[in-house]
């Protein structure tokens, strides 16, 4: 595994004695823009290279870019030595800012077809031109509307082209106000629909997707004795719950079916955690299950992600693509499967966060979930 740092394209960074740097460390994060910092000394070779805010940087990983951004800061010690801090593309979108502007829905599905107003059913075949000039909108035209209104302002190499779309397309309400580009993508696209925002730049073009899922499965385990050297939990326990109590459909006389059977004489389930915990109840509605089995399946499994969903591991672990080609090397949003006996962990969760010393063969990664807010919190914030 190769890694170099590269300002308007140049070396800086390099298994070379002329392109090292001091303590170079690359964070990413899904949904943020990330950051790079390191130190160069007065004797680089490209010492005079960097410039704020103006300069393009760029890590690669094996050939390929895996993080871009800009220099916002740099610090000259008294031995010259310049501390240098990077922050990522999505931070581009901090530089503009969305004029007022109000766009009404016909709450009208273009997945399916079918509107929610029957007054609004003669404009299903509008062109979307149309639509928007009666101030409705759909969620990817909404998406493609701010992406533009920032490259009205933005330089040629702040600017970005829409890639990848995975979101389900439908008529919204959206209403704009003088927020900054991020603060509309974040609270209006993001928060409201789901989904995570890449950029990656390819060919010299910069492009922004929207995809509904970060897919992939890493081929190295983080695993103890092997290759983990450090974990920690954070665990948010406003949600948590240890005991479910499954609800089905409602019978001929009006009573819902439980889990009740011969084999299950009680209508919860319980987590290991009770027994440290204990119970803390949810009732939960599976529509369609009428069979006590089925319900207690369906609540056994129920309770057994939740228990994951307000949780995050830290972990510092080696990468084993350093020592073997039969390992790649972790990459954001990959699923990747983490076990620590000794701390009661074995639990398969996507990379949201990863610190790289790109000098060094350990990553710090933070697996877990994000949680986006619903949107009637979004509604009552405005």
């Amino acid at each position: 595994m190769k890694y170099q740092i590269k300002i308007d394209g140049e070396d800086v960074f390099d298994f070379d004695e002329n392109y090292t740097l001091r303590s170079p460390v690359l964070q990413m994060e899904l949904n943020a823009a990330g950051s790079l910092e390191f130190t160069m000394t007065a004797n680089h070779i490209n010492y005079d290279l960097p410039k704020i805010l103006t300069s393009d940087v760029e890590v690669w990983e094996d050939g390929s870019i895996i993080w871009f951004g800009r220099i916002v800061e740099i610090e000259v010690d008294i031995y010259n030595q310049k501390k240098i801090y990077c922050e990522g593309a999505l931070a581009y979108f901090n530089d503009t800012i969305q004029r007022p502007y109000e766009y009404d829905s016909y709450s009208y599905n273009t997945s399916t077809g079918d509107s929610g107003n029957e007054a609004n059913d003669e404009n299903q075949d509008t062109n979307i031109n149309d639509v928007i000039d009666s101030e409705g909108i759909s969620i990817k035209d909404f998406f493609e509307i701010l992406i533009s209104n920032h490259n009205t302002y933005a330089p040629s190499n702040r600017q970005f082209t829409v890639g990848v779309v995975e979101i389900a397309d439908f008529f919204v309400y959206r209403k704009l106000d003088y927020e900054t580009t991020f603060e509309a993508l974040k609270k209006m696209c993001l928060d409201a629909e789901g989904g995570y925002l890449v950029t990656r730049k390819e060919n010299g073009i910069n492009y922004i997707d929207w995809v509904k899922e970060v897919t992939g499965v890493s081929d190295q385990p983080v695993e103890f004795a092997v290759n983990l050297q450090d974990i920690s939990q954070i665990m948010d326990y406003k949600d948590f719950k240890t005991a479910v109590i499954p609800i089905g459909e409602e019978n001929e006389n009006g009573v819902k079916a439980t889990c009740i059977d011969e084999n299950h004489t009680e209508d919860y389930l319980t987590s290991e955690a009770a027994d440290t915990y204990g119970k803390i109840f949810q009732v939960v509605q599976f529509s369609g299950l009428t069979l006590p089995q089925d319900l207690y399946e369906a609540g056994e499994k129920w309770l057994k992600d939740k228990q994951w969903d307000n949780i995050s591991i830290e972990v510092e672990a080696s990468d084993l693509s350093y020592l073997s080609d039969d390992y790649t090397s972790f990459k954001m949003g990959q699923n990747v499967h983490c076990t620590s006996t000794p701390n009661l962990i074995d639990k398969t969760l996507p990379i949201v966060k990863m610190q790289i010393n790109l000098d060094s063969t350990s990553k710090q990664l933070t697996i877990g979930t994000i949680k986006h807010r619903d949107l009637t919190e979004i509604y009552k914030e405005n």
